[in-house]
């Protein structure tokens, strides 16, 4: 019998639709409260990060900088040990997680930027990302990932 892994899961975050501020208090009030409070063995952000275009310089970049920051300390100090920020809609996301991908190389936290459809294996459980992508053939692109159970 398998152990099990809890893993915890945002999306739509939509940064910049609404007032950053009160979105932040709300990651605070519900996300943050919750990692702390309870055991996860995964973070997964589900697509919609952000709106729309932000620049980087904006208070939604610094905010959007500061979640991953503090999800990778609040990770950290109580053993959460994968994250995965799956893209979203290109209207939304608009390849800014990307900037995201300088936290990749940390060695406490296996943190991923997920692009492209990826199956991947962690600690005896099969997991299948499936971003938001734009292909002209589905069924072809799609073939080889769907002939396994996730």
């Amino acid at each position: 019998m398998q152990n099990s892994f809890t893993v915890a899961t945002i999306a739509d975050l939509h940064l910049n639709a609404f007032k950053v501020n009160d979105i932040y208090n709300e990651i605070q009030n519900c996300l943050f409260k919750y990692l702390t409070e309870n055991k996860v063995d995964m973070i997964v952000f589900a697509g919609d990060f952000y709106d729309s275009i932000i620049s980087h310089n904006s208070r939604p970049a610094q905010l959007s900088m500061l979640i991953i920051k503090t999800i990778l300390s609040i990770a950290k100090n109580k053993g959460i040990r994968y994250i995965r920020i799956i893209k979203g809609t290109d209207s939304h996301d608009n390849n800014q997680l990307s900037n995201f991908k300088i936290f990749e190389d940390m060695t406490e936290v296996d943190l991923k930027v997920i692009e492209t459809c990826t199956k991947e294996e962690i600690e005896g459980v099969k997991i299948l990302s499936i971003p938001e992508e734009y292909m002209t053939d589905p069924k072809e692109y799609y073939k080889d990932f769907f002939n396994e159970t996730y």
